[in-house]
């Protein structure tokens, strides 16, 4: 895995199969975290790749980047305990 900074990596071999060969497939450019929402239109905010690529060898289809969990769900705004029908 290519570390790129200490926001995440960019992963250069298969999660599953630890294949070499990863193929692109789609790439969404640079993307806002889920959530990364704003008060005013010209706020900057932090962008990340946002790109699928598919093994050669198994064919498992998975995000080329990976953020840190930290900045993931550090003001994650969902909680099982507000669905009640998660909680039974």
């Amino acid at each position: 895995m290519k570390k790129t900074q200490s926001e995440g990596f960019e992963i250069d071999h298969c999660r599953v199969c630890n294949h070499d060969k990863l193929i692109p497939l789609v790439d969404l450019g640079m993307q806002p975290l889920a959530n990364a929402l704003v008060d005013t239109e010209d706020a900057e905010v932090k962008r990340y790749p946002l790109a699928q690529v598919m093994c050669e060898s198994c064919k498992c289809v998975q995000l080329s980047y990976t953020v840190s969990p930290e900045l993931l769900f550090s003001a994650y705004l969902y909680e099982t305990s507000s669905s009640p029908e998660l909680v039974e």
